[in-house]
C-alpha cells in the first residue's frame, strides 16, 4: 500500500514544477493572425487608417503593369477576421499614405490609365472611395503634419507641398536642386531623409518645410539610398538598399549624432533576400525583406542590431516580378492596436502580433 506521504511528494513535486514551469520567461515571438488575398496581381505598398469610429483599416495597393492597379480597403478592427471593404481600381496603388481621411496614392512615376498623375482620395466612407484630387506622378510620399513631402523618380528629385489650406489641392512650396531622381522620402521628429537613390542620403531641418535646412548628407559608393528609419533617439540611421549584391550588406547603420559628420557602425545582412522596408518603434525595427518575409530586429544597441524573429510571407513559392523582387513588400507598424500590418507581392496582406 502506497502511504499517503508518498501521494503528498508527488503532488508537491509536480505543483513545484508547474509553478517553476510558469515563472519562466516567454521569449516574444511574431504570431499570425490572419491572412487575406487581395484582388490584383502585384501587391505593393500598406498602410494604415483609423477612423472617427476608432475602427481600423489597412490600405494595401496594387501595381499589376505600368497602367493599371488598384488599393483595396480591408477593415481589421477584429485582426483575426479582416473583412475587404472595397477594391478600388480607378488609381494604381504603389505608395500610399494618409492625412485624415485623405489617401495620398503615387503611381511609381509612370503614367496611369487616365492620365500621368498621382491621385488623392477621400476614404471618408471606406466603402465608396471618392478621387478629389491629384498630384504628379511619383514614386514615394510622406505625409507629416500639413505637409505632403513626394520623391520622385526622375528630376527635381523631391518636392513638398502644403495641405493646409485644402488638402484636395497641395501647394507647392520647395522643391530640391540635387542632381537627378530620389527614391523615398521620410519625416520624423523635424527631421527629413531624403534617400536619394544612387546619390545619397540628406538630412535636413525642416521646421520650417518651405525652407529645409540642410543638415548632412551621408554618401556611400556602395549603396543605393532606397530607404530608412532612424532609432528613437535619432542618432542612428538605416540605410535600406534593396539592389545590394552579395557580399555587400543590404542596411547600413550610421551613427548621425553629428549629421555633418556621418559615421558607418554597423550593418545588416541576408545572402538569400534583398531587403526593401525598414521602420523603428522603440528597440524594434520591422522589416519588410521581400523573399525572407518579414523580420523583427532588436536595435537595442543600434549598431550590433540582433535578429528576434522572422515569418515566410511567401506561402505560395510566387515569383514576384522576378529577380529577387518577391515576397514582403510593404510593413505598418504603426496601428493604434499595436498589429502589424505586412503587404506580401503575391500573397496579400497579413496581420501579425508580436509578444
Amino acid at each position: 500500500m502506497i502511504s499517503k506521504w508518498f501521494w503528498f511528494l508527488l503532488v508537491t513535486l509536480g505543483l513545484t514544477a508547474s509553478c517553476s514551469s510558469d515563472d519562466e520567461p516567454r521569449i516574444p515571438e511574431i504570431i499570425l493572425l490572419s491572412q487575406t488575398a487581395i484582388p490584383g496581381n502585384l501587391g505593393t505598398d500598406v498602410w494604415g487608417y483609423r477612423d472617427g469610429n476608432g475602427r481600423e483599416y489597412a490600405i494595401m495597393g496594387d501595381f499589376s503593369d505600368l497602367r493599371d492597379g488598384n488599393i483595396t480597403i480591408v477593415e481589421v478592427t477584429d485582426p483575426s477576421n479582416p473583412s475587404v471593404i472595397t477594391t478600388f481600381d480607378e488609381v494604381i496603388g504603389f505608395d500610399v499614405k494618409n492625412k485624415d481621411q485623405y489617401l495620398y496614392v503615387t503611381n511609381s512615376d509612370f503614367p496611369s490609365a487616365s492620365d500621368d498623375s498621382s491621385r488623392i482620395i477621400d476614404i471618408s466612407d471606406p466603402s465608396q472611395p471618392v478621387v478629389v484630387g491629384a498630384f504628379q506622378p511619383a514614386h514615394n510620399c510622406w505625409v507629416e503634419g500639413n505637409f505632403l513631402y513626394v520623391s520622385f523618380e526622375f528630376e527635381p528629385g523631391l518636392r513638398i507641398f502644403d495641405l493646409s489650406t485644402n488638402p484636395k489641392s497641395p501647394q507647392l512650396v520647395w522643391e530640391d536642386t540635387n542632381i537627378g531622381g530620389a527614391h523615398d522620402v521620410a519625416v520624423i521628429r523635424g527631421r527629413m531623409y531624403d534617400f536619394h537613390g544612387s546619390d545619397a542620403t540628406y538630412i535636413y531641418d525642416v521646421a520650417d518645410p518651405s525652407s529645409p535646412q540642410l543638415l548632412g548628407e551621408v554618401r556611400n559608393q556602395d549603396t543605393f539610398h532606397h530607404s530608412g528609419w532612424v532609432s528613437d533617439d535619432d542618432n542612428y540611421l538605416f540605410i535600406c538598399d534593396e539592389g545590394a549584391p552579395d557580399p555587400l550588406p543590404d542596411v547600413t547603420i550610421w551613427d548621425i549624432s553629428d549629421p555633418s559628420n556621418p559615421q558607418r557602425v554597423g550593418d545588416i545582412s541576408d545572402n538569400t533576400a534583398r531587403v526593401h522596408n525598414l521602420y523603428i518603434q522603440g528597440d524594434l525595427a520591422y522589416v519588410s525583406y521581400y523573399g525572407a518575409g518579414f523580420k523583427i530586429f532588436d536595435v537595442s544597441d543600434p549598431a550590433q542590431p540582433v535578429l528576434l524573429d522572422q515569418f515566410q510571407t511567401n506561402i505560395n513559392g510566387g515569383n514576384g516580378i522576378g529577380n529577387g523582387f518577391v515576397g514582403a513588400f510593404g510593413v505598418y507598424p504603426f496601428s493604434p492596436s499595436g498589429n502589424i500590418f505586412v503587404s506580401d507581392m503575391d500573397n496579400g496582406l497579413f496581420i501579425f502580433e508580436y509578444r
